[in-house]
């Protein structure tokens, strides 16, 4: 299973509750970039025109790596995660199967910048109503950011910065949308997430 929720104002599609690793390997089960470019193709979206995919993280193992980079780099458990293909910790991340997943996902750019972000997910039908969760940020290389000389590199960042606290902000209304579109599920309504989503 798992959850999207496409968002065609900022071009960023946020993927919750994915479990599609776990199935067994079977033809009939379709890849997570098949629901993505499935779902575009529905709503009339070109799926290369999105900038960022988010994905909550749901695997102990990628969840202990991350824990492992903070540890190596002397940040705190809650800190935030940034590094581009130039950092030494490219390497950790662009190994793990979301990356692979995110880049099968946008397959005409390319990934300029991953960016690891906790955040508290509510839960339903659970004694336990929010819980802290990693979630994998990837940003898509545009176009015009192609190598620019008379770009000003103070400019470019503070655009970078700016692009970010909106998908912040963002994914929290898709994440608390789909919380809700959850519990409506489980109490047999029928709410639906706002922009597009697919259950699958």
């Amino acid at each position: 299973m798992a959850t999207l929720v496409l968002n065609s104002t900022l071009y960023f599609t946020t993927i919750f509750n994915n479990n599609l690793n776990d199935k067994k390997p079977d033809e009939k089960n379709l890849k997570l970039e098949q629901i993505f470019h499935g779902l575009c193709y529905k709503e009339n979206i070109d799926f290369n025109e999105m900038n960022w995919i988010v994905m909550d993280v749901n695997d102990w193992s990628i969840n202990d790596a991350i824990r492992s980079y903070r540890r190596d780099n002397h940040l705190t458990h809650k800190a935030q995660i940034r590094v581009t293909p130039q950092d030494k910790g490219w390497s950790t991340f662009s190994e793990m199967h979301y990356y692979k997943s995110a880049a099968k996902m946008i397959p005409e750019k390319e990934i300029d910048r991953i960016i690891v972000v906790q955040r508290k997910m509510e839960t339903y039908g659970t004694r336990f109503q929010a819980i802290i969760i990693e979630t994998l940020r990837f940003s898509f290389k545009r176009p015009s950011q192609n190598e620019d000389t008379n770009v000003d590199p103070v400019e470019a960042r503070a655009a970078e910065l700016a692009a970010e606290d909106n998908l912040e902000a963002a994914v929290e209304i898709a994440a608390n949308a789909a919380a809700a579109h959850e519990n409506a599920m489980l109490e047999g309504g029928t709410e639906s997430c706002p922009d597009t989503s697919l259950d699958n």
